[in-house]
């Protein structure tokens, strides 16, 4: 069907801008993400699944990546995976 002119333009907008800031790789106090973070993930989530494919698929909607558990905490890998790795190595030196 056909759409109103404005609303097909604020949304096209809508959606450029949230595509520009998400791929913009940038973290900073204004954007999108730290306003909402409950609904937002943002470039430094975008960035994470740029680099593993596996985690965050949703860029507008994080709250479904959570529910799904397309998180790197709940598939054990990223900073958490990391942390473990560093600890057991800690653990090997001491024996």
């Amino acid at each position: 069907g056909q759409k109103h002119v404005l609303s097909r333009l604020a949304h096209n907008l809508l959606v450029t801008y949230l595509l520009s800031e998400a791929h913009s790789g940038y973290d900073l106090p204004w954007m999108s993400h730290r306003l909402f973070p409950e609904f937002l993930g943002g470039a430094p989530r975008h960035e994470k699944h740029h680099h593993d494919g596996r985690v965050y698929y949703q860029q507008y909607f994080k709250y479904l990546d959570d529910f799904f558990g397309n998180t790197e905490e709940a598939l054990g890998i990223g900073d958490s995976k990391k942390k473990i790795q560093v600890e057991e190595q800690k653990q090997q030196l001491l024996r």
